[in-house]
């Protein structure tokens, strides 16, 4: 038995400094690395390539509605009290932003945290919703990208939660900018990172 005791503490003490590593991989940052530096220009000219024309009031929505999805709380996301914007957007960007939810819930499961929601703070604006707008926000601009339907803000400091274990606001805007940034790769997306507003301004480039 004596003989054996000096591999056991081998194997305790590899099993602890194994665990610590796998434990340290799994960690979450609580930094942002990622640069979301894609300004108006680059965002504007995907909105008009691949969005609707800009409505000069919500009467015009009725003609365009048909051609749009309506997007409400679901599964995936929330979405705050509209005060200038209207919930609709083009199909791709309607699936973007779900893609956007679906993956950031994955990831939070696969770091053993609860379960939140993203929120979506903005959607589509007509211009008269940026003209009302600019008069309260410094950071609007008469030509946005929210007037083609393609463009959507997500919030980097709020998430609804569900329920399980709380995670801590920096680790969710980490894994929310994880996310995106992927997405971005891929080419799905233009993405600039706002502090006044504190949100992810996200124009899908399909």
């Amino acid at each position: 038995m004596r003989t054996q005791r000096p591999y056991h503490i081998f194997v305790f003490i590899a099993s602890l400094f194994f665990s610590a590593c796998a434990s340290h991989r799994d960690a979450v940052p609580e930094n942002f690395p990622f640069h979301f530096n894609d300004n108006n220009p680059h965002q504007l000219a995907a909105a008009k390539k691949y969005g609707i024309e800009p409505l000069e009031t919500r009467d015009d929505l009725k003609r365009v509605k048909r051609h749009l999805k309506h997007i409400e709380e679901c599964k995936y996301y929330t979405i705050d009290p509209l005060t200038h914007s209207v919930p609709y957007l083009t199909s791709d960007a309607a699936k973007l932003l779900k893609d956007i939810g679906k993956n950031f819930q994955k990831s939070m499961r696969k770091h053993k945290m609860g379960e939140y929601k993203i929120i979506v703070t903005s959607v589509l604006r007509t211009k008269a919703d940026v003209r009302s707008l600019m008069k309260v926000n410094s950071n609007a601009v008469a030509n946005s990208a929210h007037c083609h339907a393609t463009t959507f803000d997500l919030s980097y400091r709020r998430f609804k939660y569900l329920g399980g274990k709380k995670a801590s606001q920096a680790q969710m805007k980490y894994l929310l900018g994880e996310v995106v940034d992927k997405l971005r790769s891929r080419n799905r997306c233009y993405v600039r990172y706002e502090t006044k507003q504190t949100c992810l301004h996200i124009t899908v480039t399909p």
